[in-house]
């Protein structure tokens, strides 16, 4: 299932498309990437300019904002080490940090904060690290994937 969820979010807002296919200006939301870059040092551009990844010190964070069809965002912490992460409460701590850091007040914090706080989600398969968020109605996943040698740690909510 989480492989499954993982795929349509990444049809969703991973796919590059012809920007007469969508619904949302795509030279816009590359416009926007370009202009963002400038705001992470050392930060580039991947996938036809539609996602910004930025250089950390764990690895790299991939910010994908916008959408075709529907616009939302995606931060995800590409890693190595997820071992700090194992515990809920350090996982937890981590997504607040990428949407407070990466998400360009498309997430309310202190609104992310109380639903982490008031364990506001449902989790299909605990103990498992995928999460539905009851955010604000609309789809708030948080999620763990593997790939490969690196983990993903991230999530994305759209409308």
């Amino acid at each position: 299932m989480k492989k499954t969820i993982f795929i349509i979010i990444l049809g969703l807002f991973g796919q590059p498309v012809i920007a007469d296919d969508c619904d949302l200006n795509q030279n816009t939301r590359v416009e926007k990437n370009i202009e963002l870059q400038k705001k992470y040092p050392g930060s580039f551009l991947v996938d036809k300019n539609f996602i910004l990844v930025v250089p950390v010190k764990e690895g790299e964070v991939r910010i994908n904002i916008g959408g075709c069809v529907h616009y939302g965002v995606t931060i995800e912490l590409k890693t190595k080490n997820a071992s700090k992460y194992k515990e809920e409460k350090e996982f937890m701590n981590k997504i607040l940090h990428l949407a407070k850091t990466y998400s360009q007040g498309m997430i309310k914090y202190e609104k992310l904060k109380k639903v982490i706080k008031d364990r506001n989600w449902s989790q299909p398969k605990s103990p498992s690290k995928f999460y539905f968020f009851n955010y604000d109605g609309s789809p708030f996943e948080v999620y763990e994937t593997n790939e490969g040698l690196y983990t993903i740690i991230g999530f994305s909510s759209y409308s």
